[in-house]
């Protein structure tokens, strides 16, 4: 439970700052339409990036990565399904200007961030 614990504040804190620098700076020009919050509900976003860590750490633990490659490669391949999941969703049932484009430039963010966090709860595991 201890290392589940330290591997899901990891992995929050590496998506957290990892979505800051990736979302909320390189692609916020691009991604950004009227449905954007101004200001956005700040709360919100440590909590559901301490979620989103939970959800590598659970996944990984199941898996047993123990290791920076394994569970990033785990994690960036989850990242991808949830990811285009979501985005074909939203596509699908919310008209707020979402794109293909959108939905891959997304994919790649959020592959890139949860491949970061699954190497950090691998390398988290491996220490425990």
């Amino acid at each position: 439970m201890k290392t589940w614990i330290l591997s899901t504040v990891a992995a929050g804190l590496v998506l957290y700052f990892g979505g800051f620098l990736i979302y909320g700076l390189l692609l916020m020009d691009v991604l950004a339409n009227d449905a954007m919050k101004d200001p956005p509900v700040m709360w919100a976003i440590p909590a559901a990036q301490l979620l989103g860590g939970g959800v590598v750490a659970t996944t990984l633990s199941w898996r047993d990565s123990a290791d920076f490659m394994d569970g990033a490669k785990a994690a960036a391949a989850v990242a991808l399904l949830i990811s285009l999941c979501y985005g074909l969703m939203t596509y699908a049932s919310l008209d707020i200007g979402t794109t293909f484009t959108h939905i891959g430039i997304d994919a790649v963010g959020t592959v890139v961030l949860w491949g970061l966090a699954g190497g950090v709860v691998g390398k988290v595991r491996g220490r425990a």
